[in-house]
């Protein structure tokens, strides 16, 4: 009987020697807290904002297949989500080269010469295209040249950029995009600029 209580004493003595010895090894478990859902008369008074359908770093499926189903050489695409049924309308944009050098004069003078499309306001829209590196976009009517906005891009193969232009008002738009790796000729001397290009928008 001694033997047995010694013994187990021993156990327990190990096991307590064993634990101080290795407390930075413990495993620890951390459980995480969902929050309650919000009741049905929550939802039904306060509806929430459509969320995007580019969420870094994943693109909507249906989002990717309207790019591919709509593109067109010397375009590229816009979309908007006609939320009523959770469907995508896409067309191609045209695009035009203009001069690097003067990219962000005001939208104004690109205006001219793009060829822009009509878009319902109201809906979120989407610009996608193999884009040739940092993208803007201007209200035609702003009559400076610092009224472009920069618009981030994602990319799931490091060509295809999908763009989020949210709700944009009522108005004439211009999309510059202009490439970080890629320059032509602007004239005698070797002067080299940056291509660009831009597209127009109409929102009414």
């Amino acid at each position: 009987m001694i033997g047995l209580v010694a013994t187990a004493a021993l156990i327990l003595a190990f096991f307590a020697g064993f634990q101080l010895g290795h407390a930075d090894e413990r495993t620890v478990v951390v459980t995480q807290t969902v929050s309650t859902q919000p009741s049905t008369e929550t939802l039904a008074t306060e509806p929430a904002e459509p969320s995007s359908r580019i969420q870094v770093p994943v693109i909507d499926y249906g989002l990717q297949q309207a790019y591919y189903n709509n593109l067109r050489v010397g375009s590229w695409v816009i979309c908007v989500d006609l939320a009523a049924d959770a469907h995508l309308a896409c067309q191609p944009l045209g695009h035009v080269v203009i001069d690097g050098g003067s990219a962000f004069h005001p939208a104004s003078e690109h205006w001219p010469m793009v060829e822009p499309v009509t878009l319902a306001a109201g809906s979120r829209m989407y610009l996608m295209g193999d884009l040739p590196g940092r993208t803007w976009i201007a209200d035609v009517a702003a009559p400076y040249a610092g009224s472009y906005d920069q618009v981030l891009g994602v990319t799931l193969n490091g060509s295809v950029q999908y763009f989020d232009l949210g709700h944009l008002a009522p108005g004439h738009y211009v999309i510059v995009s202009q490439s970080t790796n890629a320059f032509i000729s602007a004239g005698p001397g070797d002067q080299y600029v940056p291509v660009t290009l831009a597209a127009g928008l109409i929102v009414e």
